[in-house]
């Protein structure tokens, strides 16, 4: 499919959806994941840490602080699920994750 679209890489493929849909393909996914999270927040009777772990499953910090484009140096590695999905819709909203979870389920 992606030959079918013309693209080569990873650049290409990030070039390409950053001047049509005006964000690249990283950004894509967690939009999307924030999508389901927000939709699964507003649907089922799970937690939010069971939503966050389904949705956002841990990463280390220096691979959130690379996608902020912070250099800086982090001893402290990880990051819960939940914290990971706060930082997201923080970044696609502009929302915390308990601003998002009181207007979902109110």
């Amino acid at each position: 499919m992606l030959e079918m679209a013309g693209v080569v890489s990873a650049f290409n493929l990030d070039r390409i959806l950053t001047k049509s849909i005006g964000y690249d393909f990283a950004e894509l996914v967690d939009r999307a994941r924030v999508l389901h999270a927000l939709d699964a927040l507003a649907t089922t009777e799970e937690s939010v840490d069971e939503i966050a772990e389904i949705y956002w499953p841990p990463r280390t910090r220096n691979q959130m602080l690379k996608e902020q484009k912070a250099n800086v140096v982090v001893v402290d590695n990880k990051l819960s699920s939940r914290e990971n999905l706060d930082a997201a819709f923080q970044r696609v909203l502009d929302m915390s994750l308990d601003d998002v979870v009181s207007g979902a389920r109110a």
